[in-house]
């Protein structure tokens, strides 16, 4: 296990919910933490998988550990370049019943 794993373990380890929190809404802020441990880290995003993961020494990884390439590839994750960096940090884990109560979805008339 590298270091990168070593720290995916304790921070997943570290609560239950740590694994929810980064596979629903803030991946991309797992980014951003990872970041400021491994300064080297890229943020790659899949709109197929609608979620964001890291590389960091060539490897992928997201709060599950290290990903194969082949499923990176496979899923269409491309780079996001550093111009879409503050738009994707907005996005945050929230629970369902957060979501339903200040989430709306607009109607429009035809």
């Amino acid at each position: 296990m590298n270091n990168i794993e070593k720290f995916l373990f304790e921070l997943r380890d570290s609560a239950e919910i740590m694994y929810n929190i980064f596979t629903k809404g803030s991946c991309f802020r797992l980014y951003l933490i990872m970041r400021q441990v491994f300064p080297e880290s890229i943020p790659y995003w899949s709109d197929m998988d609608n979620h964001c993961v890291v590389m960091v020494e060539g490897n992928f990884y997201d709060i599950g550990g290290l990903l194969s390439k082949k499923y990176v590839n496979d899923k269409g994750y491309y780079r996001v370049s550093d111009d879409l960096i503050p738009g994707y940090s907005l996005m945050r884990y929230t629970t369902e019943d957060v979501a339903k109560k200040t989430i709306t979805v607009e109607k429009y008339s035809t």
